[in-house]
């Protein structure tokens, strides 16, 4: 198996394929991050990937090898999911320490899995009694491996 990717070759011509067993996905990745790491990652993402393996490094690769490619891709960019939902207490305690009148809350079920979590800056807390009591709420869902929902609230005084 391929497991380090050398950007100059000495191998004739006639001894390329256009197919090779042995380039991994991590392979792969680790020869593609540059160029999409201002790329927004979707699922288009993947034909690019394909493409751009089969113009840059000459091997044709399958959906499901450009699918781990991109998977691995994320991890090395943006980190790990399960590590960042870890690291939420942390913050929270950074925050409140920098913010005063800060208020988070953070639920995690039996099984010791996430549930939700919720902030609220001291500033924006102190500001709510000043504004009308007019709220605009939106919300988003979470397009990652374990989903969800992200809700916003905010308000504005007309007057000012």
């Amino acid at each position: 198996m391929l497991r380090k990717y050398t950007s100059e070759h000495d191998c004739p011509l006639s001894t390329a394929q256009s197919s090779h067993m042995q380039a991994s996905s991590t392979v792969i990745d680790n020869c593609l991050v540059d160029d999409f790491r201002f790329m927004s990652i979707d699922r288009s993402i993947l034909k690019e990937i394909v493409h751009k393996t089969r113009t840059n490094l000459g091997v044709n690769i399958s959906y499901q090898k450009a699918w781990r490619a991109k998977e691995h891709m994320v991890k090395i960019l943006h980190g790990d999911t399960v590590e960042s939902y870890a690291l939420i207490p942390r913050f929270f305690d950074k925050l409140v320490e920098s913010n005063p009148g800060t208020c988070t809350a953070l639920e995690i079920d039996d099984c010791g899995h996430f549930k939700f979590c919720f902030m609220a800056f001291g500033a924006s807390i102190e500001g709510w009694k000043y504004c009308r009591p007019i709220i605009s709420v939106d919300g988003t869902f979470l397009k990652c491996k374990f989903g969800g929902i992200l809700l916003t609230a905010s308000s504005q005084d007309g007057n000012n």
